[in-house]
């Protein structure tokens, strides 16, 4: 190149750089404008998300909420539940105490109809006095009949709130069919009917043996009182695991459809059918829950002429025992065991019971009477200064304020040593099923229910007096 030459724009050179710069350029523009879109759609996808996640965050928030009045229902529910069940705990042993009331207020001048009566037949002995007799046997069997219906309505109550416990051992049947033959027999001679029981050789069977008596009898009974003449006749049938007892009559049949369907009825429809069935017919609907309490079923069907029988079927026990079928009652003559005549303090705050005990024990015990737990104290601090201490006490439940049976039973224990070992009997009108143990755990001897029969009573002395010597004979 000379000097002075120039080069000229345009030239072949110049115009491929100036295109690769501008290719560049473009390049540069286009990457920058890509990443800007990149950018923003990065951006609009986080804003998404954010609103995404404040959305979820106030569903969980609300979830929150939720959830906590729920928790908060929850432990409403159950302080609920916990007071409903206080609720019907209290109610449970309120039904359960006036229960006990109902038995005791009605079982009281019961036991004094039954007792008076009892003693009015024994004395009257001359020829002359046979329809005082008649009359009193009459007014027994009335007293019994509403002795028992009270136990009937008191037992469906306990059934209905499931407070029936048992007590499983080995019973003999046929022992106490006979108990209940002698029990009935006034009933039986009156109107003619013949309890005919088969001779076997039995086991015995596993059942509550104060239940199965209640059952066999409400179920003699109500054979008796349905049966103009005739016979009541008991068989057994023996399989290898069970017994069955079978009761069957001629007389006429109550409504078996209503007493089979009697406790698949609602309480209340329960309740209302008290009101069409009589007390030895509901003592069938009785004896059908008592008896599944014991592990057995009871069955009763109508025989094809004339009458029902009723089957009851329990296990085996493994005693044996030889009957008779037509054992004859001899009354037993109780022998009560002392240096004299046996020294029984008695304390019952019920005038008409407490000379009813004098009554039954006239000639045969010197009898104290004490009216109240005060009375008992003192009458026995004053024969303990002067040496001197009760063979036996008889001692009511049911006593005026501050003491009741079992308190005052304590005291004397706690203040002498000496009754400790002398037998103090529990008696109480209200007799329902478990008291006896509960009131022998609590120190108890032995307990008599009300109505008090004169000759269980003097078995009961006999019983717990035998560490006595002279024999003094209780007819």
């Amino acid at each position: 190149m000379l000097p002075g030459q120039f080069i000229l724009a345009g030239t072949p050179n110049t115009q491929v750089a100036d295109n690769s710069f501008t290719w560049l350029i473009y390049f540069a523009l286009a990457l920058i404008f890509t990443s800007v879109i990149i950018l923003v759609q990065s951006l609009l996808r986080l804003k998404k998300q954010k609103q995404q996640i404040a959305r979820q965050n106030e569903q969980l928030n609300d979830y929150k909420k939720q959830n906590s009045a729920l928790v908060n229902r929850i432990q409403t529910m159950l302080k609920k539940d916990d007071k409903l069940k206080g609720e019907l705990k209290t109610s449970n042993k309120f039904q359960s105490s006036f229960l006990a009331n109902i038995s005791h207020e009605i079982r009281t001048p019961l036991n004094g109809i039954i007792g008076f009566t009892s003693l009015i037949k024994q004395n009257a002995s001359k020829p002359s006095a046979n329809s005082t007799i008649k009359n009193c046997d009459f007014i027994l069997s009335c007293s019994h009949r509403v002795n028992d219906y009270i136990e009937n309505l008191i037992e469906i109550s306990r059934l209905q709130v499931k407070e029936i416990n048992t007590h499983i051992g080995s019973c003999f049947v046929p022992e106490i069919i006979n108990q209940i033959q002698q029990e009935q027999s006034f009933l039986l001679n009156q109107k003619g009917i013949k309890l005919s029981i088969q001779q076997l050789k039995l086991f015995a069977v596993k059942a509550d043996k104060k239940l199965l008596y209640k059952v066999l009898k409400n179920i003699i009974s109500n054979s008796i009182k349905y049966s103009t003449s005739g016979t009541i006749q008991v068989k057994f049938l023996v399989t290898e695991n069970t017994q069955t007892i079978e009761i069957i009559d001629s007389g006429t049949t109550p409504d078996l459809n209503h007493i089979n369907r009697f406790w698949s009825l609602t309480e209340r429809e329960q309740t209302e059918s008290l009101s069409k069935i009589d007390g030895t017919t509901l003592g069938l609907a009785i004896a059908i829950k008592l008896i599944e309490h014991q592990n057995g079923t009871l069955k009763i069907t109508s025989n094809k002429e004339r009458g029902k029988t009723v089957s009851i079927t329990l296990p085996l026990s493994t005693e044996q025992l030889q009957i008779n079928s037509n054992p004859s009652y001899t009354p037993t003559k109780t022998k009560l065991h002392t240096n004299g005549i046996p020294r029984i303090l008695v304390v019952e705050d019920e005038e008409l019971n407490a000379e009813l005990m004098k009554a039954y024990l006239a000639g045969k015990a010197e009898t104290t009477i004490a009216e109240d737990g005060d009375s008992a104290l003192s009458i026995i601090k004053e024969w303990a200064d002067r040496g001197e201490y009760f063979d036996i006490l008889l001692v009511d439940i049911n006593l005026p304020d501050p003491w009741n049976g079992t308190s005052l039973m304590i005291e004397m224990k706690n203040r002498w040593s000496y009754y400790k070992n002398v037998p103090i009997l529990c008696q109480t009108a209200h007799a329902l099923h478990g008291d006896k143990e509960i009131l022998l755990q609590n120190g108890f001897t032995d307990y008599i229910p009300k109505p008090i029969n004169r000759r269980d009573l003097f078995l009961k002395i006999d019983e717990h007096c035998q560490h006595l010597t002279k024999t003094v004979t209780l007819s």
